[in-house]
């Protein structure tokens, strides 16, 4: 009996031994949970951004699977939309992305694996575009140029051809204006396409640009007060600032005029 017993126990112990060979031994390189690293970003993009336009990849891991993205909550709402799978995070409402309407969005995003999730902040920084100041400024020699009492504005030798949009005449009664876009004058706004201002060239960014006639008073001798001032004229459509003097100044219907004026560089 005894040595029936011994036999079994010889049996029970040989089949442990196999079983614990076959166990695959555990590699401690191997993770065996989900962990997800997701801290919070802050980026920057240009005011501006169209529908569609890529602001930031999210770029959280997990130790096992495939991250997934959901937004939570955002300020200002209806921002920015994040691809599930991709991480991408899109413009979805461009009036968000000026900068005189807003500076920054902030969003708080979820990213998981199944049923581990981890919450970050994405903040998005508005840059504002400063657009930089492209004057130019003529300060060449200056020319005189004359038109003739009783001379007829329609000629070629009474125009004083500025540039290609604008050129000055005078009819017999009246004010300068731009023949190249006006018939005749106009006492409110001519010449059309020029802002005038008294002053020097030289202090060009304190001065306030208005019609010729605000410029000189707007009263009934406006035109007149202008007459041996320095004035800097605005060629609104070429982007242009000319000094410029009238040295003289006919009435009596007559239509003369002289001023002095300063060219291209």
């Amino acid at each position: 009996m005894k040595s029936i017993f011994s036999y079994s126990f010889l049996i029970l112990a040989l089949l442990l031994a196999c079983n614990n060979d076959d166990e695959t031994p555990v590699d401690p390189d191997i993770p065996t949970e989900v962990v997800i690293t997701a801290t919070d970003v802050t980026t920057t993009i240009d005011e501006g951004a169209l529908v569609g336009d890529t602001v930031i990849t999210l770029a959280a891991t997990a130790s096992l699977g495939d991250v997934s993205y959901v937004i939570n909550e955002q300020n200002p709402a209806g921002a920015i939309n994040v691809d599930m799978n991709s991480g991408v995070v899109t413009v979805v409402d461009t009036s968000v992305f000026i900068f005189a309407n807003n500076q920054s969005i902030v969003a708080l995003i979820t990213a998981s694996v199944g049923d581990v999730s981890k919450d970050f902040q994405l903040t998005i920084n508005i840059n504002e575009n400063t657009v930089e100041d492209t004057k130019t400024i003529w300060t060449g020699e200056n020319i005189t140029f004359s038109k003739a009492a009783g001379g007829s504005p329609n000629e070629v030798t009474n125009q004083d051809r500025i540039t290609n949009n604008v050129w000055i005449t005078r009819g017999d009664d009246g004010q300068l204006f731009n023949i190249k876009v006006e018939e005749q004058d106009d006492k409110t706004n001519s010449p059309l396409g020029t802002k005038w201002a008294i002053g020097s060239i030289d202090d060009i960014d304190n001065l306030t640009f208005t019609t010729m006639r605000a410029a000189g008073g707007g009263g009934q001798r406006s035109i007149q007060n202008l007459v041996n001032k320095d004035c800097v004229v605005f060629l609104e459509e070429d982007n242009i600032y000319i000094s410029l003097k009238i040295t003289s100044w006919d009435s009596g219907k007559k239509g003369g005029f002289t001023y002095e004026r300063s060219t291209a560089n």
